[in-house]
């Protein structure tokens, strides 16, 4: 399996399948199985470290700076994977070093 801290913003996760690839290996790595697409990350034993940890790697491997409450709020794959995109969309729409 390829650990995701090595991967780097670099890569282009233009494609929201990408996003979603990203979210689940994120999960995959932190919580030692792949929950199904739908299911909460504390559902599934995730708890605080761990979620600090998922963010860091998130931020890390996609180029996005990620808060807390919104990964919290975005408590399934399918709902981090549609926040980057989010993000990532908003990010480009804006006006760069305004």
């Amino acid at each position: 399996m390829e650990n995701l801290s090595s991967q780097s913003a670099d890569h282009e996760f233009s494609d929201p399948s990408d996003l979603l690839g990203l979210v689940r290996s994120t999960w995959r790595e932190i919580l030692d199985f792949e929950p199904d697409d739908d299911i909460g990350f504390f559902d599934c034993g995730g708890d605080s470290h761990r979620l600090f940890v998922l963010i860091e790697l998130l931020s890390k491997a996609s180029g996005i700076r990620l808060k807390t409450l919104d990964v919290i709020q975005a408590d399934t794959i399918s709902g981090q994977a549609d926040l980057l995109a989010r993000l990532r969309r908003a990010d480009e729409e804006s006006p760069h070093g305004v």
